[in-house]
């Protein structure tokens, strides 16, 4: 959002009342809503191309929040011929040429584009919390064999229903929210932010 209202900080006027809504905070699913509207109006009117340095800009800002264990964890799962999937609430242009140097398959909030301009609009249900189920089945139904769902880590318990299609469930938390995680998926494992 912010790589992109960098290259057209004019546009601030449009996206207002959004960007007022993330300040002000609220109810997770409100904020995602908030910031779905915000990059949609954001990237409004724009083709792939010019996009594209806003992407190089995320990944420049992105790159060195990626947590050392977990990068070597990315490459470690897809080093022993797993398939490790990101799946995120953000734009998966974003995240994807973010991670691009990593092992990984993204999936996330994609916007609608006609005529080569993107509209603004989320395609689809986007990405987020329950959301994310019928993302995932979706990729799996393009595999030739139904995956197996090892592991999957989460850090927010909207992502609940996705962590339930795994055999392990790992949440990445601070203390603050350990009793909320550990009343909704008792036999989810706590990996505790420091």
């Amino acid at each position: 959002m912010f790589a992109l209202l960098r290259a057209r900080p004019w546009r601030v006027f449009s996206v207002l009342g959004p960007l007022l809504r993330l300040a002000v905070g609220g109810a997770e699913e409100s904020m995602q809503h908030a910031k779905d509207r915000c990059v949609g109006g954001l990237l409004r009117g724009l083709s792939d191309e010019q996009v594209r340095p806003s992407l190089r800009r995320y990944r420049h800002d992105v790159l060195p929040l990626i947590r050392p264990e977990l990068a070597a964890l990315m490459h470690e799962r897809a080093a022993a011929g797993h398939t490790v999937l990101v799946v995120t609430a953000s734009a998966e242009p974003a995240v994807r040429e973010a991670l691009r140097d990593f092992p990984v398959t993204v999936l996330g909030t994609r916007f609608a584009a006609r005529h080569g301009r993107f509209t603004g609009v989320v395609d689809g249900a986007g990405c987020y919390g329950a959301a994310k189920v019928p993302q995932i089945r979706a990729w799996a139904d393009t595999k030739p064999a139904p995956p197996r769902f090892v592991e999957a880590w989460a850090d927010a318990v909207s992502d609940l229903p996705m962590l339930e299609l795994a055999e392990k469930r790992v949440w990445v938390c601070r203390e603050a929210q350990v009793a909320r995680i550990r009343e909704r998926d008792p036999q989810g494992e706590i990996v505790r932010e420091g």
